[in-house]
């Protein structure tokens, strides 16, 4: 895949999608911006699902933690409550 803007992920991408094939999961981590969102799951379904894999059992699953949730995460005395 080609895009108009790199990002700092891709030059990692064909390694993570490598990592894939071997195994079912991954976590990414990467700061805000990074490509994660943009390049992952599109380059994941190209390399990994056949085509035409409407019905397939395979699937690319993306979580994102809410922003909120994640900094109340990060900081356990904290309630969320402002």
């Amino acid at each position: 895949m080609r895009f108009p803007v790199p990002l700092p992920i891709d030059p990692v991408v064909p390694e993570i999608v490598a990592s894939l094939a071997a195994r079912p999961n991954a976590v990414v981590v990467s700061p805000p911006g990074a490509g994660k969102t943009t390049r992952m799951p599109p380059a994941i379904a190209k390399a990994l699902l056949p085509r035409g894999a409407g019905h397939s059992r395979r699937s690319v699953v993306l979580l994102q933690p809410r922003p909120r949730q994640a900094h109340t995460a990060g900081n356990p005395g904290e309630t969320g409550a402002s």
